[in-house]
């Protein structure tokens, strides 16, 4: 445990693998395991693997720390919002569920690799076009909204994939969208991936949306996804109709947590939220946040601070800039001060709400546990029942080795308790 002279924390989650890519929360100090809520199965994309991975209900879905934190030990699970992806025919086992896309005349489309086929039967689509630009697409009926498209693609060379290459394009009308090329992004991933993004704000209910691959090229695409947000999440399978994965729930009960003044420490991995979103790393809440609470959020791209609220009137937060990944710290005393630290260093403090009577933990999100997703991984949440001062969280049991992630006296104490 991440105890500092003289205080040892009231908790200390970590995040465990229980199955293939899959897991929980054990508190280092009660043995308990975290109560996770989520009804459907999800996916998670591992960089080390470079293979996407199927996660069953009512667990989390987890990867290793050394994803996210080079030589990193343990484990970090993802905790994700929900979404619902509307691209009716995202998995392609067969050559029956190839056709059910529409090729331009023009392109041809053959089966291949598949980033997600490790374990199941999935398949690429391999799309070559011929002079001109062409379109792989299909038809989406979705409410106005601005939704994200994202895709896996690499070429046959794994040299770089960029928009000479291919485009997502979507178009408000039943024809191709060839000629409506969004604006694309690709994030460079293991084995010759790319994950391709785009926005597209929609303002009619029939729309069509794919994948224009561009005159002369060959590309081989996958796990395509439409769904409502500012920024992609993980892959939601779908093979006739739209699929929606349930967002991560996840509670821990706060025996020791002391509401007048507290030290939340959380080791955390990049969050996918959008520019100019905030997500909640812990929340400790009465009824709901906002009614009364203490949270250490993050703000994309480069955010990450602690706040308090009573009755709906927020606390100026504590912010300070991070890179990712980062030991993200916050400490308040109920009525005084408040102040965030990335890495021990201490952010600006601010006046803190008169907060109290909390009695609800949930790691990830907010209020009820559906609200300001984190969106991205977290490894380690360690609760002190103290503001600490300045000098303990900038100790090196606090940042350099909180980063590198749990070791041999950890994984003792996790056999002893039966994880391991």
């Amino acid at each position: 445990m991440a105890s500092i002279a003289p205080y040892s924390p009231v908790a200390d989650w970590v995040g465990v693998q229980t199955g293939d890519h899959f897991g929980n929360y054990i508190d280092l100090v009660s043995g308990a395991a975290a109560t996770v809520t989520r009804a459907t199965p999800k996916t998670i994309y591992d960089p080390n693997t470079g293979r996407i991975h199927d996660v069953p209900a009512g667990s989390l879905a987890v990867n290793p720390w050394s994803a996210y934190q080079t030589g990193g030990f343990g484990f970090a699970p993802v905790i994700e919002e929900a979404r619902t992806n509307v691209f009716l025919r995202s998995y392609i086992p067969d050559a029956t569920a190839l056709a059910a896309w529409t090729a331009d005349a023009g392109l041809t489309a053959a089966l291949g690799a598949s980033v997600h086929g490790l374990y199941n039967l999935s398949k690429g689509a391999v799309l070559t076009a011929d002079a001109s630009n062409r379109a792989f697409w299909q038809q989406v009926t979705a409410t106005a909204a601005t939704w994200a498209l994202s895709c896996y693609v690499k070429k046959a060379d794994l040299s770089a994939v960029t928009a000479d290459d291919m485009q997502l394009c979507a178009v408000a009308a039943t024809t191709t969208p060839v000629g409506t090329l969004l604006t694309t992004t690709f994030a460079a991933l293991a084995n010759g991936w790319y994950r391709a993004t785009a926005a597209y704000t929609v303002t009619a209910p029939a729309w069509t949306c794919g994948v224009a691959v561009k005159a002369g090229k060959a590309v081989t695409v996958d796990c395509f996804g439409v769904d409502i947000g500012a920024f992609a999440t993980s892959y939601i399978p779908t093979t006739t109709a739209a699929a929606t994965r349930n967002a991560d729930v996840v509670t821990v009960p706060t025996t020791g947590w002391n509401a007048a003044a507290g030290t939340f420490v959380a080791v955390v991995g990049q969050t996918a939220l959008g520019s100019g979103s905030t997500g909640r790393i812990i929340t400790y809440a009465g009824t709901s946040y906002v009614d009364n609470g203490v949270s250490v959020f993050a703000a994309s791209p480069s955010t990450a601070g602690i706040n308090t609220a009573v009755s709906a009137a927020f606390a100026t937060p504590s912010t300070g800039s991070a890179t990712w990944p980062s030991v993200v710290a916050g400490k308040w005393a109920s009525g005084g001060q408040q102040t965030a630290y990335v890495n021990g260093v201490a952010a600006t403090a601010q006046t803190a709400k008169n907060v109290s009577g909390m009695t609800n933990g949930f790691i990830g999100s907010t209020g009820t546990g559906t609200l300001l997703y984190y969106n991205g991984p977290i490894s380690r949440l360690t609760v002190y029942p103290v503001a600490l001062t300045d000098a303990q969280i900038a100790s090196s049991g606090l940042t350099s080795e909180m980063l590198a992630g749990p070791k041999s006296s950890m994984a003792a104490k996790l056999l002893a308790i039966g994880v391991l």
